[in-house]
């Protein structure tokens, strides 16, 4: 038989290429079952295959068959192994080895030895493959292709794991020949040999052969490594440039660190403390390929179950890896980067394992990996996401909450974690220049940081509300945002400085969104004292006026005593300041800065602290403001909307604060997710208290509401009915009713009468001939159509009397053949079957023959609104049960369908 193989396989490889396209790789063969021929696959796979190692292949594997057939055999893989292992064995034992022969046979090995079952292999007879194919490449293989080695030294690996593992006598030669093959100098072969060793690793499950096989792979290490730290230091920079500077026996070096990398899973508790302190070692090399090296035998301790046994050196670690860090230029930015990834996962380990370790080592990582945010774009954006992973998951409340001894500003004296915070803090204030804009990597930094220390970030250890309140007892007045103003005080100043630097055109979005995470983290009344807004009566001088878009952007919970003590006394000053300049230009500019302080309004109304306090004396100056000064209108239906629908929505929800967070609008853009969060101190209790504190004054300003909207234009009238929406909605329905009645009589669109019962007499049927004449008239139109504009905002909270009398107003709008404010009437029947579903159910019949009846409007605002209400009407229909539910149901479908578009081409 061995005869036969030999001569068969020679004729087979007759004329193929000896080059790396003889045989590149051996392809990947799937068996249906051991009696599936495989050399029936490899030709049905490449039978209209061009390419020779396909052809070559097939020969192999059809001489291979010709002979099991000869001899009566199976066409099994079993069988395939045999009789190819044996031709190996006769080629090897030829005088001249035949290179296209081993080319076929190697590669038709490689393809067999998975396929043949680890139970029908025994181990005697792995044992004497691996002894074959030893022979082999003891007799060297120089003149054959690299495809050709690879796929000898894969099959010789696959053949070790089928041996008797437990003999390492046995199996110490070939396993010391495949870690020489880790040496070699053809890459491929070097990367398959290192693939071999890792299987071969994890096949052991006997823990003598694994200490004696990483004995074979640390006696290599003790070689090398005192070669490695003899590594010229001018070479570093580039690493891969470096190690192409090598000389061939220097390779020995990074190929003996690619093996301990591979063994490090398997080293004993003694093995990993002495490789581990030499890889330490090798991280003061100055030689750069060294290094990355040894960093990628740094993280596999990490991934490893030996991580526990490094916990002892972790401080150790962070020296040697801030060292590099910090090393500037010499090593590639990459290496940098990676070593920086590290440190910032030994600083994990200690935070499960030595707190007082780890936060005293908290600022030496963090400092170091600062110093790359002034480097370019890519290392830069690297360094910021490693950074603000350090601080929302390292930075922890706990640093204050134990604090018991403070200093006068707050500070926690003497205390590990209060000097760590201000290593942290003076690492990135040193880092801004007043004359340029740092870059976005170093301010995403920085506003992640203050918005940690101001509480706006959640704590991972039981709840930013429980932890804010507790704090906020113990560091006393200014709670939580105290922290950020002690400790990024300074940075907060550098910050304005850069801002009263740079010119207007200048790209300071990302620096607008920092000082931003300052207001939210602060709070404004800190922000302010820091950076203050001041206007100078005498000189007609404004200071910091940068300030006032920003905060009309990011503030959210302050306190509206705050606003009516310090932001409106400017506003006055600047009042008295405008009357008395004479020049137009400067009284110009002068309202215009009166104009941007109003603005911020409404941020202070977004989750204020003192709703319930303080609302009443605002409320006085928003009514006198509405009277006064039309400017104003605008601002104040905001600010009034804010304080509403945020405490409605909370009360209303019946459930904690956290599960509304997604409810509520803050009107606050590119913030962080716990910048817009409710505040911790909005619970359903106080939330309770605050819309009663608005009801109890929302009668007056409601009639305020309602004086101006009918003298504003429509434009102005958008925002206006917001606010009386939200308003009416708290307000008592008896007050509603009277406002709405009132409005009527006053506009002479009704006789005076205020029950729902009598209103079949108002409107264009009930005037007599005079007023009938003015009705006509288009300013009599006008209020019309203001007037059902109007109704529609008194929907929301209105009770069963009060919607009866606004649907038989409109009703009159809707029957009107002149289409005078029909398309506001249409709109407020919607809203009036949206909040008050009761209403289609008790007067169905009516609100079919009133809509189907009507004559549809043309206009697209009209017909909007009047499908709305006919959408309600047939959902309706849908749910209950009608004796003529079809015939019903058609009739509301049948008008849409009159508006479809009419494919002109059919």
């Amino acid at each position: 038989m061995k005869k036969k193989a030999r001569k068969a396989t020679t004729e087979s490889a007759a004329g193929a290429p000896d080059d790396e396209a003889d045989v590149d790789a051996a392809p990947q063969i799937v068996l249906e079952d051991q009696n599936s021929d495989l050399c029936q696959k490899l030709m049905d796979r490449y039978a209209n295959s061009s390419a020779p190692q396909h052809s070559h292949l097939c020969a192999s594997a059809a001489a291979m068959r010709a002979i099991l057939q000869e001899e009566g055999l199976p066409l099994t893989p079993l069988a395939y192994f045999a009789a190819t292992i044996s031709a190996i064995d006769d080629a090897t034992a030829s005088e001249v080895l035949d290179s296209d022969a081993i080319a076929a046979l190697a590669s038709f090995l490689s393809m067999l030895v998975p396929l043949v079952p680890s139970e029908a292999m025994p181990a005697s007879k792995a044992v004497d493959a691996v002894a074959v194919l030893i022979r082999l490449l003891e007799k060297g293989l120089d003149g054959v292709g690299t495809a050709t080695v690879r796929c000898v030294v894969k099959a010789l690996g696959d053949l070790l794991v089928l041996c008797d593992l437990g003999d390492w006598e046995g199996i110490r030669s070939p396993f010391e020949v495949i870690v020489g093959l880790c040496f070699d100098k053809r890459p491929k072969v070097r990367r398959c040999a290192q693939m071999c060793v890792e299987k071969v690793f994890k096949s052991f499950n006997y823990s003598f052969v694994i200490k004696e096989a990483c004995k074979v792979v640390l006696s290599l290490f003790d070689l090398q490594l005192p070669l490695a730290l003899e590594f010229p230091t001018e070479k570093t920079g580039d690493a891969s440039k470096n190690e192409s500077d090598l000389k061939q026996e220097n390779f020995k070096v990074l190929h003996t660190l690619n093996l301990v990398k591979l063994s490090v899973p398997y080293l004993s508790k003694k093995a990993s403390s002495k490789i581990f302190l030499d890889i330490l070692e090798l991280l003061t090399c100055q030689f750069a390929p060294i290094v990355s090296h040894s960093l990628t035998i740094l993280e596999a301790f990490f991934e490893s179950s030996t991580a526990e046994s490094i916990i002892p050196e972790a401080e150790k670690i962070i020296f040697s890896l801030v060292s590099l860090i910090s090393s500037g230029e010499k090593y590639p930015r990459d290496t940098i980067v990676f070593a920086s990834v590290l440190a910032k996962r030994v600083l994990g380990e200690l935070h499960r394992k030595n707190l007082s370790a780890w936060i005293g080592n908290l600022p030496l990582v963090f400092c170091s990996i600062a110093g790359m945010l002034v480097l370019d774009a890519n290392i830069s954006t690297q360094a910021a996401d490693i950074l603000k992973d350090l601080v929302n998951n390292h930075i922890d409340m706990r640093f204050f909450h134990d604090c018991e001894t403070q200093s006068d500003d707050g500070r926690a004296l003497g205390t590990a974690e209060s000097r760590s915070i201000e290593s942290i803090c003076v690492a990135l204030e040193n880092l801004l220049c007043s004359n340029r804009v740092p870059n976005g990597a170093t301010l995403a930094v920085i506003s992640d940081l203050f918005l940690k220390l101001g509480g706006s970030k959640e704590w991972g250890w039981g709840g930013l509300e429980r932890a804010t309140v507790e704090l906020d007892d113990r560091i006393g007045p200014g709670g939580i945002g105290k922290i950020s103003s002690i400790y990024m005080k300074g940075i907060l100043v550098k910050l304005a400085n850069v801002m009263l630097s740079n010119d207007e055109g200048a790209d300071i979005m990302h620096l607008h969104d920092c000082i931003g995470s300052a207001v939210t983290a602060m709070g404004p009344e800190k922000t302010l004292a820091v950076i203050p807004i001041s206007f100078q009566e005498e000189s007609f001088t404004f200071s910091n006026i940068w300030l006032i878009p920003i905060l009309k952007k990011y503030v959210v919970g302050t306190s509206l005593e705050y606003f009516i003590e310090n932001i409106m006394p400017l506003v006055e000053s600047l009042q008295r300041a405008s009357h008395k300049v004479k020049k137009a230009s400067l009284r110009k500019k002068l309202q215009t800065y009166l104009h941007e302080l109003w603005d911020l309004l409404p941020a202070f109304c977004r989750y204020p602290t003192d709703t319930q306090k303080n609302f009443e004396p605002l409320s006085k100056i928003f009514a006198d403001l509405l009277r006064k000064d039309s400017s104003m209108h605008e601002n104040i239906a905001l600010a009034l909307q804010e304080l509403v629908n945020q405490n409605k929505i909370i009360v209303q929800s019946s459930c904690n604060v956290d599960s509304v967070t997604h409810l509520v609008t803050c009107n606050v853009e590119q913030l962080k997710t716990a910048a817009t969060s409710v505040p911790h101190h909005y619970s359903t209790k106080i939330a309770t208290r605050n819309v009663k504190a608005l009801s109890s004054c929302s009668n007056d300003l409601l009639q305020a509401l309602a004086d101006v909207f009918f003298d504003s234009p429509p434009e102005k009238r958008i925002v206006l009915k917001e606010a009386i929406s939200c308003l009416a909605s708290i307000t008592k329905t008896s007050k509603v009713k009277r406002i709405f009645t009132s409005t009527l009589e006053k506009y002479r669109l009704t006789n005076g009468v205020g029950a729902s019962e009598k209103l079949e007499s108002v409107g264009l049927k009930s005037v007599d001939s005079k007023h009938q004449e003015y009705v006509n008239k288009e300013e009599g139109k006008a209020h019309q159509s203001i007037i059902l504009e109007f109704s529609s905002s008194l929907v929301e909270g209105a009770n069963e009397d009060l919607i009866n009398m606004i649907f038989d107003y409109i009703r009159l709008a809707l029957e009107d053949t002149s289409g005078v404010g029909q398309a506001e009437a249409y709109y407020t029947l919607s809203r009036i079957f949206k909040e008050h579903t009761w209403f289609i159910s008790s007067r169905f019949d009516e609100m079919m023959n009133l809509l189907v009846g009507v004559n549809s409007p043309t206009d697209s605002l009209y017909l909007r609104s009047r499908f709305a209400c006919m959408h309600d009407l047939f959902v309706h229909i849908l749910q209950s049960d009608f004796e003529e539910k079809s015939s019903k149901a058609f009739l509301i479908l049948n008008e849409p369908v009159v508006y479809l578009p009419v494919d002109s081409g059919n």
